[in-house]
């Protein structure tokens, strides 16, 4: 068990970084694609704007229609705790963000 979980870890963190390096190929600036996410122009992101540009992503009155399937804002706020490294807040800013996207090799 043990290794299965070392193992997914380590896929996790191949995966995190193969997003980084596309990330950096397809976009000018990882300050633009902020820019882009964080629509109310406030200098942090939350979960609403970032669920704003995943269509996939049901808003909270959409999910309790659907029968209260939490999986996918459980997915989301993995990616919120990802990025936000001082777990208080709940917001990602600029700092985190580039932190998390900038490639690591």
């Amino acid at each position: 068990m043990i290794k299965k979980v070392l193992g997914a870890v380590v896929d996790a963190e191949n995966m995190v970084e193969e997003i980084r390096r596309r990330v950096k190929q397809l976009t000018d600036s990882l300050r633009g694609l902020f820019d882009s996410l964080d629509w109310l122009q406030r200098g942090f992101l939350t979960v609403s704007e970032i669920r704003r540009h995943f269509d996939c992503y049901p808003d909270e009155t959409t999910t309790y229609r659907l029968g209260g399937d939490h999986s996918f804002n459980l997915e989301i706020e993995g990616l919120i705790r990802r990025f936000n490294k001082d777990k208080l807040n709940g917001r990602i800013t600029l700092t985190e963000f580039l932190a998390e996207l900038t490639p690591k090799v």
